[in-house]
């Protein structure tokens, strides 16, 4: 199957060098209404790479988004060779233990992200360093050929089973939900500077947990 470009307002393909099964967009302080291209998104996504040993969480500026008008408008001043109108990816490592099944920011602190492990580990990740790296470069400081750090989670939780389910509360900042493919669904409540899990879950889902939403009453 071949898309349509006359579909889209801006097309563009990049690639962290593994397939990855979850990413999620981060808030950044650059507007909440962009309507000019060209853009900027920061990401983090989750590999599913050949070998466990080579999965990563890739923490990813996209700088230089252009669109339909912007390209009329390139093509106009004939500045298409101009390097700052080339679309780039900027990015980081930071080494997961397991295939990434999942992986959220949290919309009140971005920097902070859960990420779901095959490994039945449930992690939540400070990326705070690297998000400031990113933001503050305007060079590709970080390529997919630099290796993952090697960074500890601020807290783990190991679930029955692997699984999907994860969602960030938009009301309660630090507040998460975890589901499995058992049926168990756990609660993660913020206490400082770390969580407190409830270690009984809720147990009234009969079957796999695919999907939670924390909801916004």
């Amino acid at each position: 199957m071949e898309e349509s470009e006359v579909g889209y307002d801006s097309l563009h393909r990049f690639s962290l060098g593994s397939p990855c099964l979850s990413f999620d967009i981060v808030r950044d302080d650059l507007g909440l209404v962009r309507s000019t291209f060209p853009h900027t998104v920061f990401c983090v996504a989750g590999t599913q790479a050949t070998e466990a040993s080579s999965n990563f969480i890739g923490i990813f500026k996209l700088s230089n988004i252009l669109g339909k008008t912007s390209d009329a408008n390139a093509e106009a001043s004939d500045t298409d060779s101009d390097s700052s109108q080339v679309p780039s990816l900027q990015l980081c490592k930071v080494f997961h233990k397991g295939v990434v099944n999942r992986i959220r920011a949290m919309s009140q602190y971005p920097h902070i992200c859960a990420s779901w492990a095959d490994t039945g580990y449930v992690q939540v990740w400070d990326l705070s360093s690297h998000l400031n790296a990113l933001a503050e470069s305007t060079d590709t400081v970080c390529n997919d050929a630099i290796a993952a750090s090697n960074q500890d989670p601020l807290v783990k939780f190991k679930h029955e089973d692997e699984g999907y389910a994860l969602d960030w509360s938009s009301i309660e900042p630090g507040r998460l939900v975890s589901g499995d493919s058992k049926n168990f669904i756990h609660l993660w409540e913020p206490t400082g500077a770390t969580w407190n899990i409830d270690s009984n879950p809720f147990v009234w889902h009969t079957a796999s947990v695919e999907d939670l939403q924390v909801s916004t009453i």
